[in-house]
C-alpha cells in the first residue's frame, strides 16, 4: 500500500524533487513543503500536468516559509518603526472566539480579520 505521506526536506520549495513528491502522492495525499531553498535547477515537468494530476487525485499541497532568528528580529524592528496609525489600518475587523465562523467569512475590502480574546 501506497503511504498517504511523501518526506519533504526542511528546505525543500525550489528543489526540483518536489514535483517527483507531488506525482508520488497516493490518492487523497498530503506533501508540506517548508522553507525556501536556494534554487537549483529547474524541473523539466509540465506544471499544468504535476497540478492537474494531483487535483485528480484529491491531494493537499501546502507549504510553510521558515524564517531564521535575525530575519524575524529585522522584522520586529520594522514593526516597531512603521507608523501606528498605518498599522492599525491593516487590522480591518475583530471578532470574538465564540463568533469564530464570522471571522472565516471573508469580505473583499478586509486585510486582515483577527480573532481577539481579550482588550488590549
Amino acid at each position: 500500500m501506497k503511504s498517504h505521506l511523501t518526506p519533504a526536506s526542511p528546505s525543500a520549495c525550489g528543489h526540483p524533487g518536489i514535483a517527483d513528491s507531488i506525482l508520488a502522492l497516493a490518492a487523497s495525499g498530503v506533501l508540506c513543503l517548508a522553507g525556501v531553498g536556494h534554487g537549483g535547477n529547474v524541473p523539466k515537468l509540465a506544471a499544468a500536468d504535476v497540478a492537474s494530476g494531483a487535483a485528480l487525485k484529491n491531494n493537499v499541497v501546502f507549504g510553510s516559509v521558515n524564517a531564521n532568528k535575525l530575519h524575524w528580529f529585522k522584522g520586529a524592528e520594522a514593526l516597531a518603526r512603521a507608523d501606528r496609525s498605518w498599522l492599525t489600518r491593516l487590522i480591518t475587523r475583530r471578532e470574538r472566539p465564540e463568533n469564530f465562523a464570522q471571522a472565516l467569512a471573508r469580505k473583499t475590502e478586509e486585510i486582515k480579520v483577527i480573532i481577539q480574546f481579550s482588550e488590549v
